[in-house]
Parts: C-alpha cells; sequence; structure tokens
C-alpha cells in the first residue's frame, strides 16, 4: 500500500501527532482534514495491545486505507513519527521531483 499527500496534509498530521502526545489521558482525540476530494482522518485508538494513532484515507465509492502507529513507551512511537516528519519537510530541496505530491 502506498499512501500518497501533500506536504499540507503530512503538516497536518504531525502536529495532531504532537497534540497526542500532549493529551496523554484522554483517549477521544480525532480530527479530519479534507484536500482535493480525499478526506483524511487522525484517530486515536486502543486495542488489547495498547494505544495507537490511525491514519485513514476515504476516497471514491466508500473506498478507504489506513495506516496505524503505535505509542509505544510514553508515546515514544508517536513522538519519533512525528520528528521524521519535521525533519523531512525541514531539510532544503523539498519541492517539485520529491516522493510527494503537491496539494494546491
Amino acid at each position: 500500500m502506498v499512501l500518497l499527500v501533500g506536504k499540507e496534509t503530512v503538516v497536518w498530521f504531525w502536529t495532531f501527532l504532537e497534540k497526542v502526545v500532549q493529551v496523554s489521558g484522554k483517549l477521544e482525540c480525532k480530527e479530519l482534514n479534507e484536500v482535493n476530494g480525499r478526506r483524511f482522518v487522525a484517530e486515536r485508538r486502543k486495542n488489547s495491545r495498547g494505544r495507537f494513532v490511525a491514519l485513514l484515507e476515504f476516497f471514491g465509492e466508500g473506498k478507504k486505507q489506513m495506516v496505524c502507529f503505535p505509542e509505544g513507551k510514553l508515546g515514544i512511537g508517536w513522538k519519533e513519527v512525528s520528528t521524521v516528519l519535521k525533519d523531512f519537510f525541514g531539510r532544503e530541496g523539498f519541492g517539485e521531483g520529491s516522493s510527494f505530491e503537491k496539494e494546491e
């Protein structure tokens, strides 16, 4: 599975991850984002294995895809993903020709 998203969606998602790390006690944490007819949902969830953040993309005729990010010890999993995304987009040279599509 490949999840191609633009910079704006990535920024929205890493901001969500940072909020989730700060709001440790409250389970309900969900945000929606829509870009060019694509709907994204970021949501903190819990199952028998622990807490995780689910990033869902809804597109065409009810189809969806989902990527899950486990919390890890003390939220380190979410912090690491957020840091990697920030570092990637903070590098010089990001722009056309990258592996991410630009959203308008």
